[in-house]
C-alpha cells in the first residue's frame, strides 16, 4: 500500500531524529561529567573522545528501545491525527496491516538492539576497562603539563614543573602544595579555620609502579618539604635526597562493571550476577519488540484529538515496562530464579496486553 509505505518512511525519519537526540542527551550530560573530571585531574584531556565513544554502545542498548517506542507514538499519533490512519482503514489496510508495516522496521532495530547488547557494548566494556586502567598507570604525571599549575584532589592538591620528559614519566623542577582535608588544633590554625600545608620542591622526579600491589608512587629527588599552618612561623623543614610519594588512583566515575565486559557466551557458567547479566543482555531485544508492540496500540489518538494526547499515557507503560525488567534483574543478581526462561516471563504479560489490544483494534475497524 502506498500509505503504508509512506507511513514506513516517516517512522525512520522520526526514529532518526529520536535517537540523534537522545543519544546527544546521553552522551552530552556525560561530556559534562568528565569535562569536570579533567579540570580536577581525574584523567588527561587525551582520553576524553575515546573514553565517549566507547560509551556510546552502552548507551544505546536502552536508548534505542526508547528510540523505536517514541518514533512509533509520534508517528501513529500525527498519522491518526490528520485522518491518514483512517483513509488506511477505508482503503483495506486493517490495524493488523498498519502493524505489519511498523514491524518492517521494528524487527531490524530489535535485530540491532541484540547485536548491541550482546556483541558490541561487552567489546566495547572491555576497551573502556583497558583505557581505565592505562589511565590508571600513568595517572597523575600524564595530566602534568610544564609550566602551568594543576589542580588534583578536589582542589586540595596543585602542581607545578619546569619541564616534561620521556612520555610525562620525568619531571625537571617540581612544585607540589597540598592542603590537608582538616584543620588542625593549633591556635593559629583553630584563629584562622586554617588547614596544615605540605609544601615539595624537588629537582627532579618520577613515576614508578609497584609490581606487587599495582600501586603508583612519585619519587622525587634532591628537594625539600615545607610542613606547616598557614599564619604560624612554626614550619617543619626536611631537606631530602629521595621522596616517594603514593599517587591516588583515578575517581570513581571511570570505573567499569567487570561483568559488563564480560563476553556473552562466558557468563552462564558464572555466578548468580553474571547469570542476571546473560538474562538481561538476552532479554533488550525481546524488549524492543515488545515495546514496539505497546506503541503500536498506544499511537493512534482519537480522531479530534492532538497527536500527542497518548505520549504520556504510553511514556508511562514504557516506564513500568522498564522498571519491571530492572527489579527482575536485581532478584536475579540476589539469587532468584524465574524459570529456565529468566526475564523473558516478565514480558510475557505485556505482550499479551499488547497483543489483545491490538486483536480488539482489528475487530472494531471491521464492525
Amino acid at each position: 500500500m502506498i500509505l503504508a509505505g509512506h507511513l514506513v518512511r516517516e517512522l525512520l525519519a522520526t526514529l532518526f531524529v529520536v535517537t540523534v537526540v537522545l543519544l546527544s542527551v546521553s552522551v552530552g550530560a556525560r561530556l559534562l561529567d568528565y569535562v569536570g573530571e579533567v579540570a580536577q585531574g581525574g584523567f588527561a584531556a587525551s582520553a576524553l573522545w575515546p573514553l565517549l565513544a566507547l560509551r556510546v554502545p552502552l548507551f544505546a542498548q536502552l536508548v534505542l528501545p526508547l528510540s523505536v517506542f517514541i518514533a512509533i507514538v509520534l508517528t501513529l499519533g500525527r498519522a491518526s491525527s490528520d485522518l491518514e490512519i483512517g483513509a488506511m482503514h477505508a482503503a483495506g489496510g486493517a490495524p493488523l496491516r498498519v502493524a505489519a508495516a511498523v514491524f518492517a522496521v521494528v524487527v531490524p532495530m530489535a535485530a540491532l538492539v541484540g547485536a548491541v547488547s550482546l556483541s558490541y557494548a561487552p567489546a566495547a566494556a572491555a576497551r573502556l576497562a583497558a583505557l581505565v586502567e592505562d589511565q590508571r598507570r600513568t595517572h597523575d604525571l600524564s595530566l602534568v603539563a610544564p609550566r602551568r599549575f594543576i589542580v588534583f584532589a578536589d582542589g586540595r592538591r596543585v602542581s607545578y614543573v619546569d619541564a616534561v620528559q620521556a612520555r610525562g614519566q620525568v619531571l625537571r623542577g617540581v612544585f607540589i602544595a597540598e592542603r590537608a582535608p582538616r584543620p588542625v588544633a593549633a591556635p593559629a590554625a583553630a584563629a584562622s579555620g586554617a588547614s596544615p600545608m605540605t609544601l615539595i620542591w624537588a629537582a627532579t622526579g618520577r613515576q614508578r609502579r609497584d609490581s606487587r600491589t599495582g600501586a603508583s608512587y612519585l619519587e622525587l629527588w634532591d628537594g625539600h618539604r615545607y610542613r606547616g599552618v598557614p599564619g604560624d612561623g612554626a614550619f617543619q623543614v626536611t631537606a631530602f635526597a629521595r621522596l616517594g610519594q603514593r599517587l591516588p588512583g583515578p575517581r570513581t566515575l571511570l570505573n567499569v562493571a567487570p561483568l559488563r565486559a564480560r563476553p556473552t557466551w562466558t557468563l552462564l557458567a558464572g555466578d548468580a550476577q553474571a547469570v542476571a547479566e546473560w538474562h538481561w543482555r538476552w532479554s533488550l531485544p525481546v524488549f524492543t519488540l515488545v515495546a514496539g508492540l505497546l506503541a503500536v496500540v498506544c499511537g493512534p489518538v482519537p480522531p479530534r484529538a492532538g497527536r500527542f494526547a497518548r505520549m504520556a499515557a504510553a511514556l508511562t507503560l514504557f516506564l513500568v515496562y522498564l522498571g519491571v525488567l530492572f527489579a527482575g534483574r536485581d532478584l536475579l543478581d540476589r539469587g532468584v530464579t524465574f524459570g529456565p526462561g529468566g526475564l523473558l516471563w516478565l514480558h510475557l504479560p505485556f505482550a499479551l496486553v499488547g497483543a489483545v489490544a491490538l486483536y480488539r483494534q482489528q475487530w472494531r475497524a471491521r464492525t
